[in-house]
């Protein structure tokens, strides 16, 4: 299983374990040739990558995963294959998503205010050039840094989705779990390459994609489940659960604040061949907005 292969560099391998609890699994980018970098450009690299949270954040477009799953189905997922087949000679066998995305801080974020130099750890571009507009203090991190840094104060809280947040056990120093709509649904897909795909018998091929189809049916009909599973466990160990008012969110996506993600988004399509205006359109179109 690994995340979307959206915008990733080609020079970096992509993987995850994959474990059946909801909060399993670990995404990982791997560098072929690292010889020539340094710890800051490392750790760079692996934040950009946003692993393993894997994702571009465009804010107030992808608002849940009704919006997710109609926009998959529509042409994302199939864009999504194209990409697999075409750039790293895999198929997609099925596809899901990571569970909502979470602000986990060591105190309460309630208003824009809130986030005023607090230090988030984050893991994309995108999220970096919205915590910069709000006042934060974008801190790139590798994610075996994150617990110590939390506990140490290095940090003040991070980004991160729910359950892989209540697996990992942030909420031990990080008790406040806030759910400000922020890039709230980050996919996954389970793939296998193409060329050993084409090596199993016919009906072998069959019954995979078949089971696998189940798997996805699945983990998105169930994804409401497996978060309200992690956020009441987080809850039942003494975290704080909270959720942004309509005004508060309002005022996040006002596009002073917000246009820097979607620029710096618009910005990186470019660079790997794509407009990135017309992709956004088509995602409106679909969601009626």
């Amino acid at each position: 299983m690994t995340g979307n292969p959206t915008l990733l560099t080609s020079d970096v391998l992509h993987y995850t374990a994959f474990a059946t609890s909801p909060a399993g699994g670990n995404l990982a980018g791997v560098v072929l040739d690292a010889s020539a970098l340094g710890d800051d450009e490392m750790v760079a690299i692996a934040a950009g990558l946003g692993y393993s949270e894997s994702a571009f954040v465009t804010p107030g477009l992808i608002e849940g995963m009704d919006d997710y799953t109609k926009v998959g189905k529509a042409f994302w997922f199939e864009d999504t294959h194209k990409i697999w087949q075409d750039r790293y000679k895999s198929i997609v066998l099925a596809e899901g998503a990571w569970c909502t995305q979470g602000l986990f801080t060591k105190t309460p974020i309630h208003t824009l205010e809130d986030f005023k130099n607090k230090r988030l750890r984050v893991h994309n571009p995108q999220t970096a050039a919205l915590m910069n507009a709000l006042g934060a203090k974008p801190v790139p991190l590798a994610l075996p840094e994150v617990m110590p840094s939390l506990e140490r104060g290095v940090i003040d809280g991070l980004f991160t989705s729910s359950c892989y947040g209540n697996g990992q056990e942030y909420w031990r120093f990080a008790k406040n779990v806030q759910d400000w709509t922020l890039g709230p649904i980050n996919g996954w897909a389970i793939i296998i390459n193409a060329d050993v795909f084409a090596k199993l018998p016919k009906d072998l091929q069959d019954k995979m994609r078949a089971e696998m189809l189940v798997l996805q049916n699945e983990a998105l009909d169930n994804h409401a489940k497996f978060t309200k599973a992690a956020l009441d466990n987080m809850k039942t160990n003494g975290a704080t659960l909270w959720t942004a008012p309509a005004a508060e969110r309002k005022r996040l996506f006002d596009p002073k604040y917000v246009q820097p993600s979607y620029d710096a988004w618009i910005s990186r399509a470019k660079e790997v061949g794509f407009d990135g205006n017309a992709y956004l359109a088509k995602v409106k179109g679909v969601l009626g907005r």
